[in-house]
């Protein structure tokens, strides 16, 4: 097994690796940044598995969680929470699981007849000070949110950092809840209500299906989701309400 991180190293050893025959097949975890390496694979009849995100147009196989569903069973629970001023924080919207989350979020809430705040900036990459300075701005809003949401956890932690600067109490204040599930959320100081992907069921699930793309190249790409799990912790309440 080869691992590369192309975030830092770029795909160019990723194309060689795949135009030499070095490898058999490929699992991307970041697909959309690597496009070019997928159809370099793709075009070199290797097996392709695009785990977590989505990759529309590429015939590839795909293992995601339900960012969409998930997105929107999240909204319901603020809703049932009698969460009505709700704000939501993206993370790029060019990665298809931030699109998909916050798509997912907007539709449930206004099949509710409840509208997300507008003004709301998007941004390119995951800076830490900006996510918190678009929590602190929105709270010095004449009217500001009773429930921030986010595009995923890491959004979620700024935030709250963001938000405890400015002597705002969570959940007292303002409710705040995330999407990912990882180990830092369960951390005291953040104690973060999110929406928790099985990862190591996606994981099997993408190692499974490269084994199958391996095993018989003729196969039909396929594509898995695995549920996700909503998990509630202090930062919203320590309850589901009823019908969640």
């Amino acid at each position: 097994m080869i691992v590369w991180n192309t975030e830092t190293e770029g795909a160019d050893g990723v194309i060689n690796a795949i135009l030499q025959g070095t490898v058999d097949g490929v699992v991307f975890t970041a697909a959309d940044d690597q496009t070019s390496a997928i159809a370099t694979a793709i075009e070199r009849d290797l097996a392709v598995v695009a785990l977590n995100r989505p990759v529309p147009g590429r015939s590839c196989a795909q293992v995601v969680s339900t960012n969409y569903d998930g997105s929107a069973e999240l909204a319901r629970y603020l809703l049932a929470g009698r969460r009505q001023r709700i704000a939501y924080i993206s993370g790029p919207r060019e990665r298809t699981t931030m699109a998909e989350r916050e798509r997912g979020f907007r539709e449930a809430l206004a099949s509710n007849d409840v509208l997300i705040p507008s003004g709301i900036p998007s941004e390119p990459d995951f800076s830490h000070a900006r996510f918190r300075q678009i929590a602190i701005d929105l709270m010095k809003r004449s009217v500001p949110p009773d429930a921030i949401a986010c595009g995923n956890d890491l959004i979620a932690f700024a935030v709250i950092n963001g938000l405890k600067s400015i002597g705002i109490q969570v959940p007292e204040d303002v409710w705040v809840v995330g999407f990912d599930g990882v180990e830092m959320s369960g951390w005291d100081v953040f104690d973060l209500t999110t929406m928790r992907q099985p990862l190591d069921q996606m994981v099997a699930e993408a190692v499974s299906l490269l084994i199958e793309g391996i095993e018989d190249r003729d196969r039909e790409p396929r594509e898995i989701q695995c549920p996700t799990d909503l998990i509630v912790r202090g930062s919203t309440a320590h309850m589901l309400p009823p019908g969640i």
